[in-house]
């Protein structure tokens, strides 16, 4: 499948046109212009594209709207696909919008009938944990598309994309749609002609005469991908439009027939290895999810306060680098009684007072952790997470800073390359007549967190 990003916020009169150092050949348009929107749908079937990802940006009132209702019953009129890309505004009231507004529209892109709707990045990583799990529950009703690596993919629907990426290879993105392809998700890699924002020239990347627009193709078709997401058919600011322009001509749209016809040749084997366990829930667990890792998501347990313990017999400590410094003996005070600390991705080398002032902290702990490399690259499936019998593959598109902890009473997993051991990521340390468990925050954000939860935890 071939989709292209489509927008709908441009008027005769708009400032953004003035910000394009190009110009449509239909001239200064209106998106919600009958012609000029069938004259769009007309150009995305003759030259390969399926569908159109609508951004779904600022339609707030009933106004706004009634304008997206417009635009997509003219496709449906002229018989394209079409999905919304959500950029801002809380997703999940978003998703119900569409569910309520568009979800019996027969030209709405499904996947196993159920609607595949895209998520910008920017909207993940400001919502609250809350939030994030009815995202996750929303998974059964829709197809999410999550734009990037953010710990969340593996428990909605499995789907990732990118929206654009100018700089990396094949590498990168074969082992995005690994990634995406080991629990059953849709792998969606981006092709750009180019990059021409005339308010930041230093981003500008050139299109070579359609060579740049090509090799992304050449990525995309190597990698496995199932859709491909062209960024994009009319994003005129950014200068990434493949829509018929005064200083292009037809170029763009005639090479994109001719490379989404190569693509849609090729036969892409989908290998599900993959399914997410479920947390077997654990009595008398506590949160403190002040951070956003994908551990507070899956764990039912009840939040608690800052200083009290009472009840919880595993305390999951989820707060970034940030520890109060009258806080931190209660922590230890609660493992030496005989409690269970798990630390989501910490305790850091250091870590900052509510002042911002920098302290070491992990010798409070008992803890003694050391930096890795960083991993950020190494593709080709050479580095596994191995312990109790078991390896996983880890995934080198999320964090990748590795932080191992190098005294463990107990090493439950090791992170390896190849036969090399690059340390300890999930370890046990114990402080009087309790334990600290230690996650790094890499494999947090890793498909299989749940097994390893229901080992640690058990």
């Amino acid at each position: 499948m071939v989709l292209a990003f489509y927008y709908v916020w441009y008027a005769p009169n708009s400032e953004k046109w003035v910000q394009s150092k190009d110009m449509p050949v239909l001239g200064r348009y209106s998106s919600s212009d009958e012609n000029v929107i069938l004259k769009h749908c007309e150009w995305a079937k003759k030259y390969g594209i399926d569908g159109f990802v609508i951004s779904y940006w600022k339609e707030r009132n009933p106004a706004d709207l009634r304008k997206m209702k417009s635009i997509t019953e003219v496709l449906e009129k002229c018989g394209l696909k079409y999905t919304f890309y959500i950029e801002n505004g809380r997703p999940t009231d978003r998703i119900d919008t569409v569910l309520k507004h568009f979800g019996d529209r027969r030209n709405l892109i499904r996947i196993n009938g159920k609607p595949l709707i895209f998520l910008y990045n920017r909207v993940i990583q400001k919502l609250s944990i809350g939030e994030r799990r009815r995202l996750m529950e929303l998974s059964d009703r829709v197809y999410l598309s999550l734009d990037g690596f953010n710990g969340l993919n593996g428990f909605t629907a499995g789907n990732m994309h990118t929206y654009i990426n100018l700089k990396d290879g094949v590498d990168w993105a074969k082992e995005v749609c690994d990634y995406t392809h080991a629990f059953g998700g849709l792998c969606a890699i981006p092709v750009s002609p180019g990059f021409d924002f005339k308010r930041d020239p230093r981003l500008y990347v050139d299109r070579e005469g359609g060579r740049t627009y090509v090799r992304q193709w050449e990525r995309a078709i190597k990698s496995g991908a199932d859709i491909v997401l062209i960024t994009s058919f009319n994003e005129w600011i950014e200068g990434t439009h493949v829509e018929p322009s005064k200083r292009y001509g037809f170029r763009y749209l005639q090479l994109t027939r001719r490379m989404a016809r190569k693509f849609k040749s090729r036969v892409r084997k989908r290998k599900v290895t993959f399914k997410p366990a479920k947390f077997d829930k654990h009595p008398n667990l506590c949160l403190m999810p002040r951070g956003k890792t994908a551990v507070t998501l899956l764990l039912q347990g009840r939040s608690i306060d800052r200083y009290s313990f009472n009840g919880c017999n595993v305390v999951v400590y989820d707060e970034g680098e940030i520890y109060d410094p009258e806080f931190v003996p209660l922590l230890v005070d609660h493992v030496r009684r005989g409690g269970t600390l798990v630390l989501a991705g910490g305790p850091f080398p250091m870590f900052y007072t509510w002042e911002m002032e920098k302290k070491p902290a992990t010798e409070r702990f008992g803890l003694r952790i050391g930096f890795g490399s960083d991993l950020k690259g190494e593709y080709g499936g050479t580095v596994t997470v191995e312990g109790e019998g078991r390896a996983f593959r880890y995934y080198a598109v999320g964090d990748t800073r590795l932080r191992v902890l190098e005294n463990p009473h107990s090493a439950y997993y090791t992170l390896r390359r190849l036969s090399t051991p690059l340390g300890t990521v999930v370890g046990e340390r114990r402080l009087g007549s309790g334990r600290i468990l230690f996650l790094w925050r890499g494999l947090a954000e890793q498909p299989y967190l749940p097994s390893i939860l229901n080992d640690v935890l058990r």
